[in-house]
């Protein structure tokens, strides 16, 4: 009989209690070791870290005076909108929306022809004619980028953004 019972002692401990019991010696032991060797020199480092921003996150003073492209033309595009009236600035826009999509209709529809450039820029220069008021506007340097870059994704024309902005001035 009291072989029996050793026996079943024997498989009273399963897989998964032995392996909860060698985690948490480990995290025990490995948790000595930290606080034993390292805790000094991690509170030394956590003590020199300054309580306001990261350095990381600081600019140096010399890229601080160097101005953002994308700032000015966001300031440039404000400036404009300041000196129109309401209605204009957002006709602008809606013209600037409008020429975008038609724009990119007619890429996507000359995409699906025979390579044609000559021909697809000539459909382009017609949809950008049918909107003059966007003439000197900041959303230009926008709408020919955009322009140029779906010409070039698509493989249709190959336009630089200047080509794209000189088209207004042919008017």
């Amino acid at each position: 009989m009291e072989n029996k019972n050793k026996r079943i002692m024997k498989h009273h401990i399963s897989w998964t209690i032995y392996l909860e019991a060698v985690m948490l010696l480990l995290v025990i032991y490995y948790g000595y070791i930290f606080v034993k060797y390292y805790l000094p020199d991690y509170r030394s480092r956590v003590a020199k870290r300054p309580t306001g921003q990261d350095p990381a996150d600081v600019l140096p003073a010399e890229l601080m005076a160097i101005e953002h492209p994308a700032s000015a033309a966001f300031q440039a595009e404000a400036e404009y909108e300041q000196q129109l009236p309401f209605q204009e600035a957002e006709q602008t826009m809606a013209d600037s929306d409008r020429l975008l999509s038609q724009a990119k209709q007619a890429i996507d529809i000359a995409a699906k022809r025979p390579y044609s450039p000559e021909r697809t820029i000539q459909e382009l220069k017609e949809i950008a004619h049918t909107f003059p008021t966007l003439k000197g506007s900041p959303y230009l340097p926008g709408i020919a980028e955009v322009i140029s870059l779906k010409c070039e994704e698509t493989g249709t024309a190959t336009l630089t953004e200047d080509e794209v902005s000189a088209w207004w001035d042919d008017q």
